[in-house]
């Protein structure tokens, strides 16, 4: 698995922040916000919830899970927002935008295989995650997440596919002139997991009643709701 520049330790503070800019530019593009937030809001009215407390596990620059929370809190949900992330660069970006949100937020910084989190949320959701990880990365990740979620897991991720590469090699070239950005796009697909596989992965995990769909933009949806 070829490595992802935004992961290295290394990586200068400044050119990270201009990354987490530009993928939050290509996250509002392919609608992540609006896939996870309507999977919740359509949870919560089948049971007729009407607060959450949500943890983003891997919360990058936080533009996704924050702007997840403000859909659902315009929907009438009340929401108290987890942000979870290794890179205190990133997660301080997130910190920042949830307050300039009005998001009431709480955050993490750590590994999200290891690190301590309270056994306090509702809903685990993720995006663009998963690919990070390995295969045993993603079942051990996927069998936390099934540990603390009291209620539901919404995992929003790319599609490994040849049409996926191509769109992520030309669209992260046309949308920003961010070199990691540039690198990791097309790096990201390579990684990605397939539905079959990734379905695999949640059904070693305990999760093989999950529901996984395909989404527009060469990306998928793993939806689990707890019994």
């Amino acid at each position: 698995m070829t490595p992802e520049l935004m992961d290295a330790p290394d990586v200068s503070p400044e050119l990270h922040l201009e990354a987490l800019g530009a993928l939050g530019r290509i996250n509002h593009i392919a609608n992540a916000d609006r896939i996870i937030a309507r999977c919740i809001f359509q949870y919560a009215k089948k049971n007729a919830l009407s607060q959450f407390k949500i943890l983003d596990v891997a919360c990058g620059g936080g533009d996704v899970p924050i702007t997840v929370a403000k859909r659902l809190i315009r929907c009438g949900i009340r929401v108290e927002l987890g942000l979870l992330d290794m890179s205190q660069t990133a997660l301080n970006r997130a910190a920042r935008l949830a307050q300039k949100s009005g998001v009431p937020a709480q955050t993490f910084c750590g590994d999200a295989l290891q690190i301590p989190i309270p056994d306090s949320f509702d809903v685990l959701t993720s995006s663009l995650f998963f690919h990070h990880l390995s295969a045993d990365g993603a079942r051990a990740m996927l069998t936390r997440m099934r540990a603390l979620a009291h209620r539901l897991i919404v995992i929003n991720d790319l599609r490994r596919s040849c049409a996926g590469f191509a769109a992520a090699w030309l669209g992260c070239r046309l949308l920003t002139s961010n070199s990691l950005i540039r690198n990791d796009g097309p790096v990201s697909v390579q990684a990605a997991w397939t539905i079959p596989e990734l379905r695999a992965l949640a059904a070693d995990a305990g999760l093989a009643d999950a529901r996984i769909r395909r989404c527009r933009n060469w990306r998928m949806l793993l939806a689990w709701e707890k019994k």
